[in-house]
C-alpha cells in the first residue's frame, strides 16, 4: 500500500519510485528469460514469433544479427513467462495501486523494454494514454526495473507535473508518437532520471511525459512495463498490444458500464500498422509506416 507522503508525490508529481517491491532473486530468474530470448533471437533476421493478432512478440533493432543480437521489446511476456505472469496478475504489484485506482482493477498490457550496450534505442518523449486511449484516464503504468539504472544505460526520465497537461503526438495530420520535438529541449531540462536498483518499482501517471536516452555504457538497462487500469475505464480504440489476459479483472469486480470523465479532449491515434513503438518513432516522418484513417479529437 502506498503511504501518504507516496500518493501525494504521485498526484504532485505524476510518478512515484518504490524500493524493494520486487525481490532481487524474482529479477534474476526474469532477467535469466530474457538471456534465454536473447540468445533464440540469434536464429532470426528480423521480428519474430506471434501475439493473438498476428503481431510479432519480439521486436529486434536495425542491424540485429546472429553476432549481435539486438532484441529491443518483448511483447505480452506475461504469455510465455510464468514468473512475469505471476507478478503482474497475481502479485502484491497490483496491490499498490488500490489508492490511485480504487479497488476493481483491471489488467491492461504488458512489454519489456531493453537497452543492451551497443544498441541505439531510445524513446522519445510521449505520453502513454495516446496509445491506448480509455473512456476515462484513471490508468497508470507499472515500471519495474530489471537491472540498476542511470543515466549512463539510459534510465527512464519523467517530466514532474506533466500529466496535467495533453500535448498532441501528430505532425501534419499523421500520428507520430513523440510529442513535437520543438518541446525537446523543455523536457531535457524538467525531466528528472529515474536512477534506482533493480526490483525497484515506478508507478506512472498514464498522462506524464517521458522517454529516455540511449544506453552509452557497458550495463544493460531492461524494464518489466505493465498498463493498469480501473474496471470502469474501458478502451475507445482497437487495441495495438492485445493478448489473452487483456481487460482480465486483477482486483475486485468488473464493471458493466464505462465511466467518462467531464470536459476530457485528447488525441485519438490513427491506427498503425508498426511493430512497436520504437518502429513507429523511428520512422514516423517516412511514407513506409502505413498510417490508416480513424484519427480524431475525442
Amino acid at each position: 500500500m502506498l503511504s501518504e507522503q507516496q500518493l501525494n508525490q504521485f498526484n504532485d508529481k505524476g510518478y512515484v519510485v518504490i524500493e524493494n517491491a520486487v525481490t532481487r532473486e524474482v529479477v534474476d530468474r526474469i532477467n535469466s528469460e530474457i538471456d534465454r530470448w536473447v540468445n533464440e533471437s540469434r536464429d532470426h533476421q528480423s521480428n519474430y514469433g506471434s501475439l493473438i493478432d498476428g503481431q510479432p512478440r519480439f521486436d529486434v533493432e536495425s542491424g540485429h544479427c546472429r553476432n549481435a543480437p539486438k532484441l529491443r521489446r518483448i511483447t505480452s511476456p506475461q504469455e510465455v513467462s510464468a514468473d512475469i505472469k505471476n507478478i503482474v496478475l497475481q502479485g502484491a504489484m497490483p496491490h499498490l495501486l488500490t489508492p490511485i485506482l480504487g479497488q476493481n482493477i483491471k489488467f491492461d498490457h504488458c512489454k519489456i523494454n531493453a537497452k543492451n550496450p551497443g544498441m541505439k534505442a531510445e524513446v522519445k518523449y510521449h505520453q502513454d494514454h495516446i496509445f491506448e486511449p480509455q473512456s476515462n484516464d484513471s490508468v497508470v503504468v507499472a515500471l519495474l526495473m530489471l537491472n540498476d539504472t542511470d543515466e549512463e544505460n539510459g534510465c527512464l526520465k519523467v517530466v514532474p507535473g506533466s500529466h496535467k497537461q495533453r500535448y498532441s503526438h501528430a505532425r501534419d495530420g499523421k500520428f507520430t508518437g513523440t510529442i513535437d520535438e520543438s518541446y525537446t529541449r523543455y523536457f531535457d531540462l524538467a525531466a528528472e532520471r529515474i536512477e534506482a536498483k533493480a526490483g525497484s518499482l515506478c508507478i506512472m501517471d498514464t498522462w506524464a511525459v517521458h522517454g529516455s536516452d540511449q544506453n552509452t555504457s557497458m550495463k544493460p538497462r531492461r524494464l518489466l512495463i505493465t498498463e493498469y487500469k480501473s474496471a470502469d475505464a474501458f478502451p475507445l480504440t482497437q487495441h495495438k498490444l492485445p493478448s489473452r489476459q487483456m481487460d482480465s479483472v486483477i482486483i475486485g469486480k468488473d464493471a458493466v458500464e464505462p465511466r467518462f470523465r467531464d470536459h476530457q479532449e485528447f488525441e485519438l491515434p490513427d491506427y498503425y500498422t508498426g511493430d512497436s513503438l520504437f518502429q513507429l518513432q523511428e520512422t514516423s516522418a517516412d511514407d513506409s509506416v502505413t498510417i490508416l484513417p480513424g484519427g480524431a479529437w475525442g
